[in-house]
């Protein structure tokens, strides 16, 4: 009997089923990812890694507390009947306030602003682009987002110029043209893009979820210009983490015993230079969730 691999979407799922499915994934990728173990110098569930103000515990509220504003952006997303631009607009309202929300259960201490930004976005498109083609398809969700932020997000880029008080991210974007996750949107997550497709290949010949968690965040890791990273060590401390993880990639990465022991010394070496890649962790959470989320909503193989 031969089994087809290319599943059939399914289709007709109700919008409060729906919502309800993406809440359950969106929680349980931030949960997983923060508790994948060993993650250099971010922190999970055996280290706090390069943060003395921050554990696993702490973003286990945060992640409790700013779940139900992902899925009002769902709903949001869900509903719109208006211009893409103008969804990212409103969505980033409710961004706002579930930044709020996170700073006052954590005391002050930012443990998922990033998340918010790519998951927001990923929630809400992802419920657009299933009631809008009645199937899922984490490939076009990703091609939607350009249609959200990509206006706005230029033009923000654009006046940055005349700025008088810029973030971190933004007097990167002015001094070496680098524009973080914003531009990671605008050009609709290419390293989430590919990070996607890695993890469904590793789940066809691994079984062991958190060395294929750890896996992913090494190769999103090797490429990323982690704006999180360079913040705390400059570009030299990018270059040189780069270089560390494509060396362990390159012996096997998480898949290889040999390998997966290096990963607590890159560990300790994170530490003492005070290094933390905050943003390829958010790729991670949000590869974990476009993952599960599609697998749910892919109906079984069919039989021939």
């Amino acid at each position: 009997m031969y089994q087809v691999n290319c599943a059939p979407r399914t289709e007709g799922m109700g919008k409060e089923a729906f919502l309800s499915l993406l809440t359950d994934k969106a929680l349980s990728c931030l949960i997983d990812e923060v508790t994948t173990s060993p993650k250099p110098g971010l922190v999970d569930f055996f280290s706090n890694g390069s943060h003395c103000d921050m554990d696993w515990s702490l973003f286990i509220k945060s992640a409790h507390t700013i779940v139900p504003y992902l899925t009002q952006m769902a709903q949001l997303g869900y509903d719109w009947d208006g211009e893409s631009a103008s969804l990212f607009q409103a969505v980033r309202f409710i961004g706002i306030e579930a930044e709020h929300a996170m700073l006052r259960a954590t005391k002050g201490i930012n443990t998922h602003k990033g998340a918010l930004f790519t998951l927001g976005l990923l929630c809400t498109a992802s419920a657009f682009v299933y009631h809008d083609k009645g199937y899922f398809d984490g490939g076009e969700v990703l091609d939607f987002i350009p249609q959200m932020t990509c206006s706005t997000l230029q033009r923000e880029f654009d006046s940055l110029a005349h700025k008088k008080h810029l973030t971190h991210g933004e007097k990167l974007y002015v001094d070496l043209g680098e524009g973080g996750i914003r531009e990671e949107a605008m050009t609709g997550f290419p390293t989430l893009r590919k990070s996607f497709f890695y993890l469904q290949f590793l789940q066809t010949v691994c079984h062991d979820e958190n060395r294929m968690n750890i896996q992913v965040l090494l190769v999103i890791m090797s490429t990323l210009f982690d704006t999180n990273v360079v913040s705390r060590g400059g570009v030299s401390g990018l270059r040189w983490l780069q270089k560390e993880v494509n060396h362990i990639l390159l012996h096997g990465g998480a898949l290889c015993d040999l390998s997966y022991h290096a990963l607590f010394q890159l560990d300790n070496a994170c530490v003492q230079r005070n290094i933390s890649s905050g943003g390829a962790a958010d790729l991670l959470s949000a590869t974990l969730f476009l993952t599960r989320l599609e697998k749910a909503l892919i109906a079984e193989p069919l039989d021939f």
